[in-house]
């Protein structure tokens, strides 16, 4: 039997069927089996990603990930975010985040990340994911969002102006 994945109180019973039958036997006695929140377990909250970004250009994202599980993240356990989709892709010009706080159990982090476009135009998947190295991801990751990176424009605009003097 798997555990269910949301803690609380669960009442638990067994009893014999044959196939194309009905239940036959003893009932087992009932028992209460309580499943605790799971060790490593994230949700992610508020997620700020542009949808378009200038090509080899740095830009803000914004990712709150609240700590679902029972223990406490912090830099010394190895927790961090880690880009997803592939595993610690490097399209954005990083691919993990240590957490540099400690986040106990219940408690929100926000994540305030610069990062970098990749060079080529193109759609790009920017996804995250919370992990403890040596252990594993955990929780669920963060929604998909798909960046438009575009060319980037002049940045400088010239004028002719001429004059003359007479």
């Amino acid at each position: 039997a798997t555990a269910p994945s949301v803690a609380g109180s669960y009442g638990f019973q067994w009893q014999m069927v044959r196939v194309g039958s009905t239940n036959f036997g003893v009932v087992t006695p009932p028992k209460t089996i309580t499943v605790g929140p799971q060790a490593n377990d994230a949700a992610f909250g508020p997620i700020v990603i542009p949808s378009t970004v200038p090509a080899g250009r740095d830009f803000a994202v914004s990712l709150t990930v609240t700590n679902t599980g029972g223990t406490t993240w912090s830099t010394n356990d190895l927790f961090e975010l880690v880009s997803q989709n592939p595993l610690t892709n490097m399209v954005w010009g990083v691919g993990r985040i240590a957490v540099p706080a400690s986040v106990p159990p219940g408690q929100s982090f926000v994540f305030a990340l610069t990062l970098t476009a990749p060079p080529t135009v193109g759609q790009y998947n920017c996804q995250w994911q919370m992990r403890q190295f040596g252990r594993g991801i955990f929780g669920t990751p963060s929604a998909g969002a798909v960046i438009n990176v575009t060319a980037v424009g002049n940045a400088a605009r010239f004028s002719r102006r001429s004059s003359r003097r007479t």
